[in-house]
């Protein structure tokens, strides 16, 4: 899929397609018009995780400069 600014905003609603979980799950998505910058959590994972965590923090490291920043 070809990358369009379009891509980055829509209409409030629900849309057609959504399937018939939407109304269990999309509460927000459907109060959306668009992206948004979240909060940052400050959490740790349990320490099972914490081996799995460091492998994801680092590729999640190298793609953040990619991220769209309004």
């Amino acid at each position: 899929i070809a990358y369009t600014p379009e891509m980055l905003s829509w209409e409030a609603g629900p849309k057609p397609y959504d399937g018939v979980w939407a109304p269990y799950w999309y509460d927000n998505v459907h109060r959306s018009t668009g992206f948004e910058k979240q909060p940052a959590r400050v959490s740790q994972p349990p320490r099972h995780l914490t081996e799995l965590h460091e492998k994801a923090d680092y590729y999640y490291q190298k793609l953040l400069p990619f991220s769209f920043t309004p």
